[in-house]
């Protein structure tokens, strides 16, 4: 959540509890996950290594939906 809402609610609704939601966390470890791939690919790709492409979404699968090709 942006700190100015958290800010908001601390000072507004002192003993309010936060609570994490399945959806936002999921959303933020793909955000990290996808951030994280797309450096990695980038730093691959300036050693002539194309090894990453093509891969998003394998790396957002569970490992028991993957196939042998790394698809469903």
């Amino acid at each position: 959540m942006w700190k100015a809402y958290l800010k908001a609610i601390k000072k507004y609704v002192p003993d309010a509890v936060h609570i994490l939601d399945r959806f936002h966390v999921m959303k933020l470890l793909g955000d990290a996950v996808d951030k994280i791939r797309c450096k990695e690919a980038r730093e691959l790709n300036e050693h002539g290594i194309d090894l990453l492409k093509g891969l998003k979404y394998v790396f957002l699968q569970r490992p028991e939906n993957l196939t042998a090709s790394g698809s469903r």
